[in-house]
C-alpha cells in the first residue's frame, strides 16, 4: 500500500543577553557588552512510501539577525567601540531516496541545495560585507546486511561550495554481531568541513582567510547490551588538516583560526543502566572520555588543544515516580590549557559541577504540561569555562513547558 505524509515545521527564537565583564577589566574600566539573536525557520516535508521505495522532498527558508554591541566608559563618557549587525537569509531544498535492490541490499541517495546571503555591517569602523554562497551536496550509499549478523555501508559524497574547491568524501562503515549481546563497529572516513559565512565575515571576530578542514577519521567500538543495560568502549583516531579552532581574543569576543595539523586520539566509555522497582524507575547514565589532541603549526607545537581536557566525565541519575522526576547531574573536567603555547598557557583548574532538578508533569488528553525546578552549581563552585570569564555561582530556574 502506498503512503503519503506531509509535515510543516516552524521555529522562532529570540534571545537578549548581557555578557559579563572580563575579570581583568573589572577594576580598570567599566564596559557594557551585549548580544541579541533572532531567528525564524520554516520548512515543509513530503514523504512517499511504497513497498520497496521511499522518496522524501524537503524545502524551506530561514532568516536570522545577530547584533553585537560593546560600549566602554572613557572618563564619564560611554563610548561605543563596536556596533555590529548581521542579517542572514537562506533557502534550502533536498531530495532523498531509498531503494531496496534486494532483501539484503539497499541503495540510498540524496542531493541538497543551500543558498545563503549574509549582510554584515559594523557602524563604528564603517566596514561591512554583503556575501552570497551556494552549496550543492550529493550523496550515495550502498548498504549490505546479512540478517542481524553483519552490516557494511559504503558511502560517497560530493560537495561543491561556491567559495572553495569541491570535495569528494568517501566513508566505509562495518558492524558485526558475533553474539546476540555483543556489537562491534568500526569505520573509516574522510571529511571536509567548510567555514560558514559568519565565521568568515562576521564583525567582530570573522576571519576571511579561513581554509576548510580536511580530516581522516577512524573509530572502533565494542558494545555489550543486555535487557535494560549496556556498556560501550570506543577508540578513535583523527588526523585533521587546517583544524578550525575558535578561541576568545584579548577583547573578549571569539575568533577562528586554522591550525595546520591536529592529531586527536583516545577512548570513550559509556554505560547505561535502567532499573524498575515497584513504581520507581531508575536511569543511570555515565561517560568518561580520554582525549589527547596535539596541534602542530609553524609557530608552535601544543601538547593539548586549548579548552579541551584530557580527562572528562559526565554522570546522570534520574529517578521517576508516577508523575514526578528527580535528576542529579555531574560534570567533571580535568585541567585545561587556554592557548596553543603549552608552557606559557594559563591553566584552568579541574572542575566538578553538580546540578539538581525536580520535575512534575501532567497529561491533558494528548498534550503534556510540565513544571521543572532546577538548581545549577549546587555546591556553589567558583569556576571558569573560558579564561577570565566568570561563571554563575549557585543559581535556580523554573521551566514551564507545554507539548501539544
Amino acid at each position: 500500500k502506498n503512503k503519503n505524509e506531509f509535515s510543516l515545521h516552524y521555529w522562532q527564537a529570540n534571545a537578549e543577553r548581557q555578557i559579563p565583564q572580563i575579570m581583568t577589566n573589572v577594576f580598570s574600566s567599566q564596559h557594557i557588552e551585549k548580544q541579541g539573536d533572532k531567528s525564524s525557520r520554516i520548512f515543509g516535508t513530503w514523504n512517499y512510501q511504497r513497498k520497496c521505495f521511499d522518496l522524501t522532498l524537503s524545502e524551506g527558508v530561514s532568516v536570522s539577525e545577530l547584533n553585537y554591541n560593546l560600549e566602554q566608559y572613557s572618563g564619564t563618557n560611554l563610548v561605543t567601540y563596536i556596533n555590529s549587525k548581521s542579517n542572514e537569509k537562506s533557502y534550502f531544498s533536498s531530495v532523498s531516496t531509498n531503494f531496496c535492490v534486494t532483501n539484503n541490499v539497499h541503495l540510498n541517495s540524496s542531493i541538497k541545495y543551500d543558498f545563503r546571503n549574509v549582510n554584515i555591517y559594523e557602524q563604528k569602523s564603517e566596514v561591512g560585507y554583503n556575501v552570497k554562497n551556494n552549496v550543492i551536496d550529493a550523496m550515495v550509499n550502498l548498504d549490505f546486511n546479512k540478517g542481524n549478523w553483519y552490516n557494511v555501508t559504503l558511502l560517497s559524497r560530493f560537495v561543491k561550495n561556491q567559495n572553495f574547491e569541491p570535495a569528494i568524501i568517501p566513508s566505509v562503515f562495518f558492524k558485526l554481531l558475533p553474539m546476540h549481546d555483543i556489537v562491534i563497529k568500526t569505520s573509516l572516513s574522510h571529511n571536509t568541513n567548510y567555514p560558514n559565512l559568519n565565521a568568515l565575515y562576521y564583525i567582530p571576530g570573522g576571519n576571511i582567510y579561513l581554509k576548510p578542514e580536511n580530516a581522516w577519521q577512524s573509530d572502533l567500538s565494542v558494545k555489550y547490551q543486555k535487557i535494560n543495560n549496556e556498556t560501550e568502549l570506543e577508540f578513535f583516531y583523527n588526523n585533521v588538516t587546517n583544524w578550525i579552532l575558535w578561541q576568545p581574543t584579548q577583547f573578549g569576543y571569539w575568533s577562528p583560526n586554522n591550525v595546520r595539523n591536529v592529531i586527536s586520539k583516545g577512548l570513550q566509555i559509556k554505560t547505561i543502566c535502567n532499573l524498575k522497582v515497584n513504581k520507581f524507575i531508575f536511569n543511570l547514565h555515565g561517560a568518561y572520555t580520554f582525549n589527547i589532541a596535539k596541534a602542530k603549526d609553524k609557530e608552535f607545537v601544543s601538547e593539548q588543544l586549548p579548552y579541551l581536557p584530557i580527562h572528562a566525565g559526565t554522570a546522570s541519575l534520574r529517578i521517576r515516580y508516577l508523575n514526578y522526576e528527580f535528576c542529579f547531574d555531574e560534570l567533571i573536567y580535568g585541567t585545561r590549557l587556554t592557548s596553543n603555547y603549552g608552557s606559557y598557557s594559563h591553566l584552568l583548574e579541574p572542575l566538578w559541577l553538580t546540578n539538581l532538578s525536580i520535575m512534575s508533569f501532567v497529561k491533558i488528553k494528548k498534550s503534556k504540561l510540565s513544571v521543572e525546578f532546577k538548581i545549577n552549581n549546587l555546591f556553589n563552585t567558583n569556576y571558569q569555562l573560558i579564561l577570565w570569564r566568570p561563571m554563575p555561582m549557585r543559581n535556580a530556574s523554573i521551566v514551564l513547558s507545554f507539548k501539544i
